[in-house]
């Protein structure tokens, strides 16, 4: 605190020429208020000396003049440095201690209650000044005791750094544990774990091949859609006249032909199969144009069947008469245009049908079947049948702008094979399709039947064979598995 120049504190030069005039002393500044005297500030000098540690200054104080006379204190000189010396001791303890800092404010003010008027106001100062101090050294002790201990970085670091050495260690030991195990089996063991090799190795060189396999199943799909585009491997132009002469002369010169055109054909496709497994394959698209083509291979076993000779019967039988199951059992109402009297071995069927949806459609097949008796090394014969559409007829021209047409080839084997010392009469059936798109608009849904039921008439036969070698099942054939 700032005070002004005519209140300042004396000098000990000062009070020492005050105490030697008397006059001063009496003069009106020698009031006890007056700042000459040093009254109003004595208090605040004793407590300058005491906490500066000089005597000089309370001493000629004491021996100055006063209203009420001359008084010695010989204990303040003293007093405060003992005070001083308690209150050093006090906050070393509770430096040491924090926890009595509550009891030993209590001691400091009992300690600091004065005894007169002025040893209170001295009192006070020392207390304000004491106070301001222990509240420093409070807030000191309060930082230093929420201030925790903070790692280097360096030492975390060395830590972290040996911890990860740990860590990899371990996984160092692990390692080495699995590749023992690896390349040292126990023997127990030893037997399972190459069964597991060898089983992972054959199932890898598998999923290879099948994957090889699917490549090229890929592509030959592709292949055998333009393959079946091409036509038949079996199939010959047939062109028909009106006279009947020229009729009958075309279709008997091409009969050899065609059943050897079959049976070399068989041989191939049967060559990696086993006969007396049933199978089915089947194969649908439909071109650019919008033709719809289906290809169909299957074979299947008559076990009641007595020979083979019974069998190939009733496959002709049916083919000349396939226009009445066709109207039974699928319902598409079926007439026959042609009236053919021609001769055995070669029938043609110039046929026509009315789908339920209203559509009509056309077929112009030519027949031809052969059975070929057993010779001297076989127990039993063998039928051929073949089925070739005509390409051009002018008697029983085509007719685009009102019906669809559907062109079928198909060739068929009647022969028996051995099986447990048991014959057994397998049919062996092969037929390409094709339903021409046409001119005139159809119906959709039209048109999707006839898709769907443009191979029905094999499945018809076979239901009709069954039912001719066993009246009582009246149902569908049975497969041989």
């Amino acid at each position: 605190m700032n005070l002004p120049s005519d209140h300042s504190p004396r000098t000990d030069a000062d009070l020492s020429s005050a105490s030697a005039s008397p006059a001063d002393t009496k003069s009106p500044s020698s009031s006890p208020d007056s700042p000459s005297t040093g009254g109003r500030f004595l208090p605040l000098l004793r407590a300058a000396n005491a906490y500066t540690g000089t005597a000089s200054v309370v001493a000629t104080l004491s021996s100055s003049p006063h209203p009420e006379g001359p008084r010695a204190h010989p204990s303040y000189a003293k007093c405060p440095r003992k005070k001083m010396s308690k209150m050093a001791t006090r906050y070393a303890a509770l430096d040491a201690n924090p926890e009595t800092e509550e009891s030993t404010r209590v001691q400091h003010s009992k300690l600091t209650q004065p005894h007169d008027g002025r040893e209170s106001i001295c009192s006070d100062h020392h207390e304000d000044e004491s106070t301001h101090s222990t509240t420093e050294e409070e807030v000191r002790v309060v930082k230093r005791r929420k201030r925790g201990y903070r790692k280097a970085t360096h030492a975390i670091r060395k830590e972290e750094i040996e911890r990860l050495r740990v860590e990899l260690a371990e996984l160092q030991d692990q390692m080495a544990e699995l590749q023992r195990r690896a390349f040292a089996p126990s023997r127990d063991d030893q037997k399972a774990e190459e069964r597991q090799l060898y089983t992972n190795v054959l199932h890898n060189a598998v999923k290879q091949h099948q994957e090889a396999f699917v490549e090229i199943q890929s592509a030959m799909t592709g292949y055998a859609a333009c393959n079946i585009q091409a036509g038949s491997p079996i199939q010959r132009t047939i062109i028909l006249g009106k006279d009947e002469a020229s009729r009958r002369h075309t279709l008997h010169a091409m009969k050899a032909l065609k059943l050897q055109d079959a049976r070399d054909f068989l041989s191939r496709r049967l060559s990696h199969l086993n006969p007396l497994k049933s199978m089915s394959e089947d194969y649908r698209f439909e071109n650019d144009n919008g033709d719809y083509w289906a290809v169909r291979f299957a074979t299947s076993q008559f076990e009641r069947a007595q020979n083979v000779k019974q069998v190939f019967d009733l496959v002709v039988y049916y083919l000349c008469n396939i226009e009445i199951s066709v109207s039974e059992k699928i319902g598409h109402l079926t007439v026959r245009e042609d009236d053919d009297s021609g001769e055995g071995g070669i029938t043609q069927n110039r046929l026509t049908s009315m789908t339920g949806k209203g559509l009509h459609m056309e077929s112009n097949t030519v027949v031809f079947s052969e059975y070929f008796s057993a010779g001297p090394e076989d127990h039993d014969g063998y039928g051929l049948i073949v089925a070739e559409f005509v390409d051009e007829d002018e008697r029983h021209p085509y007719r685009p702008k009102e019906r669809i047409r559907k062109d079928v080839n198909t060739v068929m084997e009647v022969r028996s094979y051995t099986c447990e010392n048991e014959k057994v009469v397998v049919l062996t059936r092969w037929s390409h399709s094709r339903l021409r798109y046409p001119n005139f608009h159809v119906r959709k849904d039209g048109w999707y039947e006839l898709r769907e039921n443009m191979d029905r008439w094999s499945q018809n036969m076979h239901e009709t064979i069954m039912e001719s070698l066993d009246p009582s099942t009246g149902c569908s054939p049975t497969w041989r598995l």
